[in-house]
């Protein structure tokens, strides 16, 4: 069974927890949008009440987070990293299915809570794409375009791999793995992007029509 099928098996049994915070973050999302946004729309009064709340809530957690610096920061920077923070989540995601299709399972993206190394790289390339979400939006497009040839991947790993390597077989699927789970978080991301840039469309239309 290839990479792929067992996946969509897998998307068969959601978990209540995912869709609960796939619709959060989409509203969240939808939100941050428009809060940057608010400046050239001239929100009717029933979505700036909304807005209001969500810049309540969200905005006064990074102005204790940002407390130490001593120049102020613009409100939009606070927009901006909430959905910078959302698109990382699709990383979080992807690199599960890699444990999913495994049949394992794991706290922390499929690594060993020893190794601290590991973990701490994980840690920088989740803050690197929640502060560099648009750069890694035509990483996304890149990959999404090259699409997931598991037996290309296949190939390519064994070339990497020397045929006198220790555990060669487990290296090329563990290569492999991390392709398809970067193939998957491109298709997540968007998925999630798509789904946004629809909803904020829909909002813009029913604020002027109101």
């Amino acid at each position: 069974m290839s990479l792929l099928t067992e996946y969509k098996t897998h998307q068969k049994n959601h978990n209540p927890l995912a869709v609960i915070w796939n619709i959060f973050s989409i509203i969240t999302g939808l939100l941050s949008l428009a809060s940057i946004a608010d400046t050239l729309t001239q929100w009717k009064s029933f979505f700036l009440k909304v807005i209001s709340l969500y810049r309540s809530i969200f905005h006064p957690l990074f102005e204790y987070l940002f407390s130490w610096v001593w120049f102020p920061i613009p409100t939009y920077i606070y927009d901006y990293l909430i959905i910078g923070f959302l698109i990382a989540t699709t990383y979080v995601r992807a690199l599960k299915v890699r444990r999913r299709v495994e049949g394992l399972s794991g706290i922390f993206l499929g690594l060993h809570r020893s190794d601290i190394r590991n973990i701490l790289d994980a840690i920088g390339l989740l803050l690197a794409r929640t502060i560099f979400w648009p750069f890694f939006f035509f990483v996304y497009l890149y990959r999404l375009i090259k699409g997931f040839n598991e037996e290309k991947s296949k190939k390519k790993a064994s070339e990497l791999w020397p045929e006198n390597t220790p555990d060669r077989d487990g290296l090329i699927e563990e290569d492999v793995m991390f392709d398809f789970a970067d193939y998957i978080e491109s298709i997540r991301f968007f998925q999630w992007l798509g789904t946004l840039a629809f909803l904020l469309i829909l909002l813009l239309t029913v604020n002027l029509a109101l």
